[in-house]
């Protein structure tokens, strides 16, 4: 008889907690999947926005375009779910190879969907320190950040000859980016 009570006991002391335990884990599970939702709904950045991507490519390339011509290996396609900021970035080393004998100069952009993002970048060349009329690369890089609307985009890297002459990009590695900040 005093084993039956003392089991009694035991069973009204152990199981009300056991109860009382998972209660307060079920409150707080729900209490997180409200936050949750109040971030998600309230459009703060979430882990489960950010998006990036980026591409390179190494070979040499040329124009007498007065329009901007696509860097080949250079374009990058992304969906977004609902808008956001991105940063877009680029870099490569370019020069007008005809510096020598004129104001003349290469200008690079990014293009989100057929739209210039931000400013453009003028890498001209660099005469030779050594003499014999030579042309340097030099290289530029382009930052920008932009607010962009959800769906499908392609980001390309362009570039034109500036002021005449015939625009060059060298063989050095060229890269392109972007990241989706949020709102």
């Amino acid at each position: 008889m005093k084993t039956v009570i003392l089991l009694l006991l035991i069973l009204l002391i152990i199981v009300p907690q056991e109860i009382i335990n998972q209660d307060k884990l079920t409150n707080k599970l729900a209490d997180l999947d409200s936050r949750l939702g109040a971030m998600e709904s309230a459009k703060q950045v979430s882990p489960n926005f950010f998006l990036s991507g980026q591409t390179s490519h190494s070979g040499t390339q040329t124009t007498a375009s007065a329009t901007f011509v696509d860097v080949t290996g250079m374009s990058l396609s992304f969906t977004l779910v609902r808008p956001a900021n991105v940063y877009f970035f680029g870099t490569l080393s370019g020069r007008n190879q005809d510096l020598a004998t004129a104001s003349v100069s290469m200008e690079s952009i990014i293009n989100l969907d057929g739209a210039q993002v931000g400013g453009s970048i003028l890498t001209p060349g660099a005469y030779s320190p050594f003499g014999g009329g030579g042309v340097y690369f030099e290289t530029g890089t382009m930052m920008w950040t932009q607010a962009v609307t959800a769906g499908a985009h392609t980001l390309k890297l362009q570039f034109r000859q500036s002021g005449g002459g015939t625009a060059g990009i060298s063989a050095s590695t060229k890269t392109m980016g972007y990241l989706v900040l949020g709102n």
